[in-house]
């Protein structure tokens, strides 16, 4: 009888070591897969750049007394994580931080813009709610005026970010705006928003020695939500290079040749910054895209530089856009932004 009781616990135990050995096998089997370059760039644009969105950056000034407010933590924060995210899908370092010391120049400029309802680089005493502290921010940043406060055509806070990387406009041909925001060095911003205006500073927040891939291309190489794709394209050498002689080749999945239209052609200047960039305009609607769509792009005769060819890929991805793409010189909505990013 003991014999058949001990028979009994030890096919007992076997069984339980089984079903132990069969459990932690289900577990390995629930390990994530890792995502594909397609699935991480969904990922990306949604975690940092639709969780970046901004609705109201809770402006607390107000032109009645030339307050300048300020906006609050969270929205200064979502400046710095869309910034970081437009950064880090071009290659570059997506580390840079707000600066919070240069945020109440940069609340003086916003404000100033906002009371006279104009903008300028170098604004004159005479302009509303004028500060010495906010000419001296609106000299050395990325500025931006509006008249929105909601809506598809605002430019504060996060829609400026954005607006500043698009560069839209007949003066802004040499995207300086989008240049000194992917510049390698770049490693803090200052910040200041109004609910319709905004001052990005790059002054003093970045150095010469910051490092890049091969090229710094807007839209970059890979995979690129269609959201973000502008009608702008851009490409530099982190090095520097010229562009006079270049030449702009754009093919699709199929071969055929796309339309580029050159507007920005610019020298080689040594020491210059921010980078020059090439700058062209493809004959495509990214917001009509429907389904993946690869173009090939190829870059010739480039000066300067360690290669005189350069040839990359550009897959753009149909996503849910979070809001309208800002055009930043739309007279009848009375959005304006900077020249050349100065």
């Amino acid at each position: 009888m003991k014999r058949y009781v001990s028979l009994a616990v030890v096919l007992a135990v076997i069984a339980m070591v089984v079903l132990a050995a069969g459990c932690k096998k289900d577990d390995d089997d629930d390990t994530p897969t890792e995502l594909t370059p397609r699935e991480k760039a969904i990922k990306d644009y949604t975690d940092n750049y639709v969780g970046s969105m901004v609705a109201d950056p809770a402006w607390t000034g107000s032109t009645s007394g030339c307050n300048e407010g300020t906006i609050s933590q969270d929205a200064r924060n979502k400046v710095i994580q869309r910034l970081n995210y437009f950064r880090r899908i071009c290659g570059l370092k997506d580390n840079v931080v707000e600066n919070p010391d240069q945020h109440v120049g940069c609340q003086k400029a916003s404000l100033c813009f906002k009371a006279q309802n104009s903008l300028s680089h170098f604004p004159p005493q005479s302009w509303a709610c004028w500060t010495q502290a906010g000419y001296d921010a609106a000299g050395t940043s990325n500025i931006a005026w509006g008249t929105a406060t909601s809506g598809d055509f605002c430019v504060h806070s996060t829609y400026g970010v954005s607006g500043f990387i698009e560069d839209a406009g007949a003066n802004n041909t040499k995207v300086g705006h989008r240049a000194w925001f992917l510049m390698p060095g770049l490693f803090k911003l200052g910040v200041g928003s109004t609910n319709s205006t905004c001052c990005m500073q790059w002054k003093d927040n970045y150095n010469t020695t910051g490092t890049a891939g091969e090229f710094i291309a807007y839209p970059p190489s890979g995979f690129v939500p269609n959201a973000v794709v502008y009608p702008r394209w851009s490409f530099t050498i982190p090095t520097g290079a010229g562009f006079t002689g270049a030449t702009v080749t754009m093919t699709d999945a199929n071969g055929a040749p796309v339309t580029c239209n050159v507007i920005n052609k610019p020298a080689h200047q040594p020491g210059s910054y921010p980078l020059q960039h090439l700058v062209w305009e493809p004959n495509i609607n990214p917001a009509t895209i429907m389904a993946d769509a690869k173009y090939t792009v190829t870059i010739n005769n480039v000066t300067g530089a360690p290669k005189t060819s350069y040839t990359y890929e550009v897959t753009i991805i149909p996503v849910t856009p979070s809001f309208k793409k800002v055009s930043p010189e739309d007279t009848d909505n009375r959005v304006f932004m900077s020249v050349f990013g100065r």
